[in-house]
């Protein structure tokens, strides 16, 4: 977990998400992966209310037209 890249990408300006993978299977809620993320990445709140409206930001958008 440690290696993981969500930090830098974050500080790089790169808009995240947190999201489950199947949660029935792996036991993981949207509200522990956002504890998760403050532990163990140091995510402040604010920032964590940043990436979790991205959630509704994206999540209808269309990739962009090459």
């Amino acid at each position: 977990l440690q290696a993981h890249p969500v930090r830098r990408l974050y500080d790089a300006g790169v808009p995240i998400i947190l999201n489950t993978d199947d949660p029935g299977i792996f036991g993981v809620t949207l509200c522990g992966e956002f504890e998760l993320a403050a532990r163990e990445f140091g995510f402040s709140e604010a920032e964590l209310q940043e990436i979790a409206a991205n959630g509704f930001r994206f999540a209808f958008s269309e990739p962009p037209r090459t």
